[in-house]
């Protein structure tokens, strides 16, 4: 498995991801409105910056934009994290 699943309030979770989480947090509701449900949405440096149908698509659309994914937040439309430790970083080791 590529990402890894990491609990928001570790010690060792980075402020980027930490930005990305509350930016997350913060625009759910609007993902889930402008999103179909299981759309793969990327959020960078605390903003959406891309979306895609398939994982695959969303990684390379990342790197399309010059973005690193280990740097990124990937979620899916529609699903229901109840708490920020269901979400998945790139490459972030604990």
């Amino acid at each position: 498995m590529i990402g890894r699943r990491i609990v928001a309030d570790s010690p060792s979770f980075p402020p980027h991801y930490r930005r990305n989480v509350e930016a997350y947090l913060a625009q759910k509701q609007s993902i889930d409105r402008t999103y179909p449900k299981g759309r793969f949405v990327g959020i960078h440096d605390g903003r959406i910056v891309a979306d895609a149908a398939t994982l695959d698509e969303l990684l390379a659309a990342l790197r399309a934009l010059g973005l690193d994914p280990r740097m990124t937040l990937t979620v899916q439309s529609g699903d229901d994290y109840p708490r920020p430790n269901g979400l998945i970083f790139w490459g972030h080791r604990v």
